[in-house]
């Protein structure tokens, strides 16, 4: 089935990337990852209204809410992590973390709240990486090489992860989740004539898969059989979240010799099967208390 996403009035980014629904204030993040900068605005009747502008500095891959209400959100900004308030303030928790040469991109939280964040190799060679940081900022890689690490989320009952390296696989691929270790990695599905970048999972453990350089993006079921492809008025989709029934679609414009005036815009359909929000990172109570304090200084 092949449908068609409508452009949403709102902001037009370079690279705008990694939109999240965050349920604590209804709300959705998003970035724009060269410009080092965390967006959040409110998304109804086909518009986007910016609340909020974050400049976090450097190459910022993606945002992740804290569990609390008014405890800001976790960044992978560069090769590190940051916290960013919300009053705006921007402090490193760890800060080289990927390798040299490689730099943050996407990643998700499980359910247990452990942030799982992948880098990008900057000469397109396998020596990127996946890792998680823990409650208490305890890191551990859990994959070595990758080359572009784009796409990944869990389950609703997060016993799989789907998962995504651009180059060269060019593929959804999906984990077995046990005890918090992956196994039995397996391709879920081929994906051809463009480069998959971010996804959503749905609650039916279906996922969304923007295609960069096709101007779509695909549905695939839980057994991997592509089901729907939305049409997108922008050839560089970058990633998608669920805000409930309404897929939301962030796009590029960056590298285009003659962008439109869509490209680098959003765009929204909506869809049968609805999908959470996006899972807060869980800080442990003592490193919360500290960046609480922090930002009451």
């Amino acid at each position: 089935m092949r449908l068609r996403a409508e452009p949403v009035r709102g902001p037009v980014l370079r690279q705008a990337e990694s939109p999240r629904w965050d349920a604590r204030g209804d709300r959705l993040l998003w970035v724009d990852m060269g410009a080092g900068d965390l967006y959040m605005g409110h998304f109804s009747a086909g518009e986007i209204a910016v609340e909020r502008k974050v400049h976090v500095g450097g190459s910022v891959g993606f945002a992740a809410p804290l569990q609390n209400d008014g405890d800001g959100w976790i960044c992978a900004r560069e090769r590190g992590i940051v916290h960013v308030s919300e009053t705006g303030h921007v402090r490193v928790l760890q800060e080289e973390i990927a390798d040299a040469g490689t730099q943050f991109n996407d990643g998700a939280c499980d359910l247990s709240g452990t942030l799982w964040a992948g880098t990008q190799s900057h000469s397109r060679v396998p020596d990127a990486a996946l890792f998680t940081v823990e409650s208490d900022l305890a890191v551990r890689k859990r994959l070595e090489q990758v080359t572009v690490s784009n796409g990944l989320g869990f389950t609703p009952d997060g016993t799989r992860m789907y998962y995504i390296d651009t180059l060269p696989r060019r593929a959804l691929e999906v984990f077995d989740v046990e005890n918090g270790e992956l196994i039995n990695r397996r391709t879920l599905a081929r994906v051809e004539g463009g480069n998959p970048d971010g996804l959503a999972v749905d609650n039916e453990n279906g996922v969304w898969v923007a295609v960069w350089d096709a101007g779509e993006v695909r549905h695939f079921d839980a057994q991997g059989s592509l089901t729907r492809v939305v049409e997108v008025a922008a050839t560089r989709p970058t990633a998608v979240c669920l805000a409930g029934n309404t897929l939301v679609i962030s796009t590029a414009r960056l590298g285009l010799e003659r962008p439109t005036p869509l490209d680098g815009g959003f765009f929204a359909i909506d869809v049968d099967v609805p999908g959470a929000p996006a899972q807060p990172w869980r800080a442990d109570p003592q490193q919360l208390a500290h960046l609480r304090s922090t930002d009451a200084g």
